[in-house]
């Protein structure tokens, strides 16, 4: 991709000497007209799918509980992602404070209508109000023979109200452009292809929700685990999902935190919360520290502009597969 058109995207580097405050800098934002804005930092749970019994069942509820009394109000699960929707029922329920705006996702190995109609509900009895439904991985789940049949029925559930807005949630951006054609997708989920160690998506997904008037959702910041927490194993021991080359990036952008004394966790985030063309980035936390750690990267404000420049020259280097959603 060239300078010209990233510059066209508004997507270099801003100058942060100034007296911004993190909540100036990371603004409010709503993905549709009708919903609610919310800070461009969100929580993810696939993280809380992870387990549903012991002390860690709580320690996700008082993650999500902490990041709504801090103002963090998006909140992003699936039905796919094991028992975080479950998780999630109980935590709103336990919650006295304005309700989060709560986003979920349809995906069916079985693609017949009533199929999806079924799951919407069912997130719909766990959840009560959904706020955001994500069209979930169309390239793995839906045939392009269901798409209409599909897209009809998210048309029904917005104008019903049952929705304040669609979404497509990864997929990649083939599919995606086939979905958008709809005319019913405000926004688009995105992970693995644009951040701190790729900018795949500024290539095509970006430019694609610019040309469709849709948002953009950046999850995963820390790379499926390579800049976070458990970085030391997966670099050790990378997993078929993490090609060679990202797996050099990563040690890179980790050489490069250290000498800014950054954390590598929040390096990636704030990498992303600076990049302007980001609505939204979705991070995920399944203990209180946890969420403390993602709300201090938050807190910690944008890049200073050399070493966002740095990030983005190394999340170009060397050949790049196609990979992520």
């Amino acid at each position: 991709m060239t300078d010209r058109s990233r510059t066209e995207l508004n997507l270099t580097p801003k100058p942060v000497d100034g007296p911004l405050s993190p909540d100036d800098y990371f603004a409010l934002h709503a993905p549709a007209p009708g919903v609610r804005p919310y800070r461009r930092l969100g929580l993810g749970t696939a993280s809380l799918g992870r387990t549903y019994g012991g002390p860690e069942r709580a320690e996700g509820i008082e993650a999500l509980h902490a990041a709504w009394r801090e103002g963090f109000a998006l909140v992003d699960t699936a039905p796919g992602y094991g028992p975080a929707e479950l998780l999630l029922s109980e935590a709103l329920a336990q919650w006295r404070g304005e309700r989060p705006v709560v986003a979920t996702k349809t995906a069916q190995r079985n693609p017949d209508l009533s199929a999806v109609i079924e799951q919407y509900e069912r997130s719909v009895e766990r959840l009560g109000e959904i706020d955001l439904l994500a069209v979930h991985d169309a390239r793995r789940f839906f045939p392009p023979e269901a798409r209409t049949s599909i897209a009809d029925y998210v048309s029904g559930l917005l104008s019903k109200g049952r929705i304040q807005a669609a979404g497509l949630g990864g997929g990649g951006p083939v599919v995606q452009a086939q979905w958008l054609e709809a005319g019913l997708f405000r926004y688009l989920i995105t992970f693995n292809r644009l951040g701190v160690l790729s900018l795949q998506a500024l290539e095509d997904t970006v430019p694609l929700a610019r040309r469709h008037g849709a948002a953009i959702f950046a999850a995963s910041p820390v790379f499926m685990g390579l800049m976070g927490g458990r970085q030391p194993e997966l670099l050790d021991d990378p997993p078929r999902y993490h090609p060679p080359v990202f797996i050099e990036r990563a040690r890179a952008a980790i050489r490069i935190a250290e000498e800014w004394s950054i954390s590598p966790s929040h390096l990636a985030i704030r990498f992303l919360l600076s990049m302007p063309g980001v609505d939204a980035v979705l991070s995920g936390a399944a203990s209180p520290a946890e969420w403390a750690d993602v709300r201090a990267a938050y807190e910690a404000g944008p890049l200073p502009a050399e070493l966002y420049g740095q990030i983005w020259q190394l999340a170009q280097r060397g050949a790049e597969p196609m990979t992520g959603g």
